[in-house]
């Protein structure tokens, strides 16, 4: 537990686990499992940066109502009995073995602000809500790492509500914002911005209900209320982005969407 008062300033980056990993494998480098099926939460309510690296939370549950900054890496809260760390930049470098025993939830109420995050809950659900901060996440995206969010709970829901999640890559493109599992809640105070933050610069994609365009792995219920907003337009000349929504069943409420000039909206139902 990192307290209300707690720092953590790295250059490189900084893991923080409940789960555990042999010395020998470690010391090999390379790809680092780290397992088990202890009860062990990581909670950090401080502040915790890395200048040049990731900054990763693995346990049983894990929560942040601080801040989180991993402006060249990538900022994961994983909740999980065996999660795979590996040399790939992105979210696509720490593999979460889904398992529908591990129980736990990622909560996130506080502010990340990263290259790319992601929040993944190997059997649990991940709630990304407004503390008392007003929660954001943003991934800004660097020369090497696109901006990605990824919120991912296979065997529970992702629910956002009262927050903003936000992407951006570092040429002023929009990101990518990937929302999935078994089940998926927008709420009416819930933003998901993909656009552009530069002129002429295109729009990028937000995905809810579905790991990629056209329908992959798709949720059991996608739930949009209304007042929430999906944004992946284009600045100034730029094209709009791509905007999918998409479940074996989806409910859509009076919500904002937009894909900007030439950009597209996808409805995916597959019964």
């Amino acid at each position: 537990m990192i307290g209300p008062g707690g720092t953590v300033v790295t250059g490189g980056s900084f893991v923080a686990s409940t789960r555990d990993t042999p010395n020998s494998a470690f010391m090999k480098g390379g790809n680092v499992t780290l397992s088990g099926t202890s009860a062990g939460t990581v909670t950090n309510a401080g502040k915790i940066t890395s200048t040049n690296g990731n900054v990763v939370l693995v346990g049983a549950s894990v929560s942040n109502s601080g801040e989180i900054s991993a402006a060249g890496g990538t900022a994961a809260l994983v909740a999980g009995n065996q999660v795979v760390l590996s040399e790939a930049d992105g979210p696509a470098g720490i593999y979460v073995v889904a398992d529908s025993k591990a129980k736990g939830n990622v909560t996130n109420t506080g502010r990340i602000k990263a290259a790319a995050a992601t929040l993944a809950s190997a059997g649990g659900n991940v709630y990304a809500l407004a503390g008392n901060r007003e929660g954001l996440v943003q991934a800004t995206g660097t020369t090497t790492v696109n901006g990605q969010v990824w919120l991912s709970a296979p065997h529970g829901t992702v629910t956002v509500e009262s927050t903003t999640l936000s992407a951006t890559n570092a040429d002023g493109s929009g990101g990518v914002i990937r929302a999935n599992g078994a089940a998926v809640s927008l709420g009416g105070k819930a933003v998901l911005n993909a656009s552009a933050s530069k002129a002429g610069r295109k729009g990028g994609q937000i995905l809810v209900g579905t790991d990629s365009i056209g329908g992959t792995n798709l949720a059991r219920s996608t739930t949009v209320a209304s007042g929430a907003t999906l944004k992946a337009t284009g600045k100034g000349k730029g094209a709009g982005g791509t905007i999918e929504t998409s479940a074996h069943t989806l409910a859509m409420g009076a919500a904002t969407i937009s894909a900007g000039l030439g950009g597209s909206w996808l409805l995916d139902l597959m019964t």
